[in-house]
């Protein structure tokens, strides 16, 4: 008898803790409002704030397509 090879992949990427994100980000941290790809960036400790860096630079710069812009933005809200 075949044995059914589709599975539904779950991947899980396990958050920093609390304290461990306000320890990144600082007192300003919410973990009401703020999104888990932040918390994940924070669990990144020294390369935080490279990674936000290049997320914010992403959305300053000059050039960018604005369909472009909005898609990668509504993708991380």
């Amino acid at each position: 008898m075949a044995r059914s090879t589709h599975q539904t992949p779950q991947v899980t990427i396990p958050l920093p803790s609390d304290e461990g994100v306000r320890r990144i980000i600082g007192q300003s941290y919410d973990p009401d409002k703020t999104l888990n790809v932040i918390k994940m960036f924070a669990g990144t400790e020294d390369m935080f704030d490279a990674t936000i860096g290049l997320v914010k630079a992403i959305f300053q710069a000059q050039g960018i397509d604005p369909k472009l812009r909005e898609m990668i933005h509504s993708a991380h809200r």
